[in-house]
């Protein structure tokens, strides 16, 4: 992979403002990775891209846009995704507007957040330091985009929304986040661990409270380990 990389960035690298290759002597997994890479970036604002999704034209530029114009400040923004298999031309449209969630207040975006992931991983645009100022990228080792909101949430970050499809997103059969699999089953678990070890708060209603107990018992169930 690194020749690879390094073979890409010969060709392509002039293309860019500025690139960078930071090779790593062993596999971090994503939470990690992620968090070296924030820290290790200038950009005020920071948009991730995983291995096999793509950016829309102009996704960056309409993404700083409507943080300019909005008479909100706006420290981390999602937006809606175009899911392909193999072809982007069947590209299907899928909305993530969910309407009580975002015209929340950042207390009941929290609440919402301790059932499930309300604003999609692959689309996120954020503000570097204010991510940092608040941990970072946190949570299981190969899956931290729903700690990170909840972290985020938790510590006072009003979670955005923009309605607009501004990522081609691949799903097919064989993707991480197959439910199917027993993979992602405990990668779920790892999840809501961690979720109920360091993301509560000593104010949390109890009924908030018992839910994510018996939540994390049921995923535990499902993952296969031993209650």
């Amino acid at each position: 992979t690194p020749l690879k990389i390094q073979a890409w960035l010969n060709k392509y690298q002039q293309k860019f403002y500025r690139a960078e290759f930071f090779p790593q002597p062993k596999n971090l997994g994503v939470t990690a990775n992620t968090q070296f890479l924030l820290k290790n970036t200038r950009g005020t604002y920071v948009r991730l891209l995983e291995g096999d999704d793509i950016l829309v034209d102009n996704s960056i530029r309409r993404q700083l846009e409507f943080i300019q114009n909005s008479p909100e400040e706006i420290q981390f923004l999602f937006s809606d995704l175009l899911i392909f298999s193999d072809d982007l031309n069947n590209a299907v449209y899928t909305s993530c507007y969910k309407k009580e969630f975002v015209n929340a207040d950042v207390n009941r975006q929290y609440e919402m957040l301790l059932y499930a992931q309300r604003a999609n991983g692959p689309s996120v645009f954020f503000h570097r330091e204010t991510i940092l100022a608040c941990g970072g990228y946190v949570g299981p080792r190969n899956c931290a985009d729903w700690p990170t909101v909840l972290n985020l949430s938790k510590q006072g970050v009003k979670i955005h929304y923009i309605n607009e499809g501004l990522i081609y997103y691949r799903r097919h059969k064989n993707n991480v986040s197959n439910r199917k699999k027993i993979s992602w089953r405990r990668t779920n678990y790892e999840m809501k661990k961690f979720r109920n070890d360091f993301l509560l708060k000593e104010t949390l209603a109890w009924r908030h409270r018992i839910y994510c107990i018996q939540d994390i018992l049921k995923t535990k169930a499902k993952a296969g380990y031993p209650l």
